[in-house]
């Protein structure tokens, strides 16, 4: 079968276009099963002002009130920021296993349904690339490789199947 300049434009457009929503389907699907922790709450300090304003409170009492509540936010933020980095750490695995599954997907739907093959390979990419980012902001360096070896590998994959095979 023949195929027109308006099939390969609609052809690359719905992979584009499946590429993304299977993207945003592990994202989406990340962020509502498993949610990230609650970032702390600063107090707003003007409002504290003016109710220590309201009270009549000297001076040293508001700002050791002010100090113990920057305190108190600081250790708040501390745990904050490690369980946010554990978060991104598991995140990222998951993101990393739906790239991969992706991947799998297209080799396997490469001979039958030629058409979701260039979808799934290009969601696979723009999972695996959220998964990398998401690796980055994780404290651990040796994750950090894992997931931009893994990407390294896919990427390699890909490239090989998409156009070396096909040469």
């Amino acid at each position: 079968m023949m195929k027109t300049a308006e099939n390969v434009i609609l052809h690359y457009a719905y992979a584009i276009f499946l590429g993304v929503l299977l993207a945003l389907f592990v994202g989406v699907g990340i962020a509502a099963f498993y949610p990230g922790p609650q970032r702390p709450e600063q107090a707003p300090y003007s409002a504290e002002l003016e109710l220590a304003e309201k009270q009549q409170l000297s001076e040293a009492t508001v700002s050791a009130g002010l100090l113990k509540r920057r305190v108190e936010y600081e250790r708040e933020f501390k745990v904050f920021m490690q369980q946010n980095q554990i978060y991104n750490r598991n995140v990222s695995s998951i993101a990393l296993v739906g790239a991969v599954i992706m991947l799998v997907t297209s080799l396997v739907l490469a001979d039958r349904i030629r058409f979701l093959t260039d979808g799934f390979l290009l969601g696979s990419i723009l999972t695996l690339l959220y998964s990398i980012i998401l690796g980055f902001e994780s404290a651990d360096e040796k994750f950090r490789f894992l997931v931009v070896a893994v990407g390294l590998l896919i990427s390699l994959t890909i490239g090989y199947l998409k156009f070396a095979k096909q040469e």
